[in-house]
């Protein structure tokens, strides 16, 4: 099955698009203010995501696949 253990993001701090390495497969995606409120969500099959529309900040983009989630730190510019 598809894992998201290894995943990276590119670039980080990131402006308009971010694109997610390492995702063997589609992936359901969350951004949370630090504060823990949800920004954004929705599903990535090409791995890129728009995030233009966030204010510049620090956020935590949650990525899951199937039962396997990682959290990792986004940088907005």
């Amino acid at each position: 099955p598809p894992t998201a253990w290894d995943i990276r993001l590119s670039p980080n701090p990131v402006q308009d698009y971010v694109q997610v390495q390492g995702l063997l497969g589609p992936a359901d995606y969350e951004v949370y203010q630090l504060e823990g409120k949800k920004v954004l969500e929705g599903q990535s099959i090409d791995h890129r995501l728009d995030v233009s529309t966030l204010s510049p900040g620090i956020y935590l983009l949650k990525v899951q696949v199937g039962r396997q989630s990682q959290t990792l730190k986004l940088v907005k510019t």
